[in-house]
């Protein structure tokens, strides 16, 4: 495993657990390099390898993308990513991040995030009081992302005192 870029996942739980999920190699216009599905069950306490990529050919590709990873875990979702050097020196396109804030008829506030190429690190700042359910995530075109807003402004008020960093 020492020159191999891995994913391990580790089971903290005192029973089994089952995961499915794919890693997915991007270029920065979000194209599919490659991708690799996986599924496992880890025991109770288990820390298995899930998968593993040769780090002679991710140098070979050095700088022509990144790797987005997407889990299922018992019906919670998680997403992570990997970049092969510091972010400040990656060939990164510039995103325009569109927002779309909406009330459901229960009440609450939510705001869609997309972009047409993949958005890092987006965060989501309000003017006012209140927060969000995600304050960091990644953005993949063709992938919006809906967080809930938890507070007690209105969608006008939150669209008009909304900022999204990246």
């Amino acid at each position: 495993e020492e020159n191999t870029l891995s994913l391990r996942f580790i089971n903290d739980e005192h029973r089994r657990v089952a995961a499915t999920g794919q890693v997915t190699w991007y270029d920065w216009h979000g194209e599919v390099i490659d991708t690799w599905p996986f599924e496992t069950k880890l025991s109770e306490d288990d820390n298995q390898l899930v998968w593993h990529c040769d780090l002679d050919i991710l140098n070979e590709r050095k700088h022509q993308g990144f790797f987005y990873v997407v889990m299922d875990c018992e019906g919670k979702t998680a997403t992570n990513v990997w970049f092969d050097d510091a972010y400040k020196r990656l060939p990164l396109r510039k995103s325009d991040i569109c927002t779309e804030v909406k009330t459901h008829a229960d009440g609450r506030v939510f705001v869609t995030f997309s972009s047409s190429v993949p958005a890092f690190f987006v965060h989501p700042e309000f003017s006012g009081e209140g927060r969000f359910s995600d304050a960091s995530f990644t953005l993949m075109p063709c992938s919006p992302v809906t967080v809930e807003y938890i507070g007690n402004a209105t969608a006008v008020q939150l669209e008009a005192g909304l900022t999204v960093y990246q």
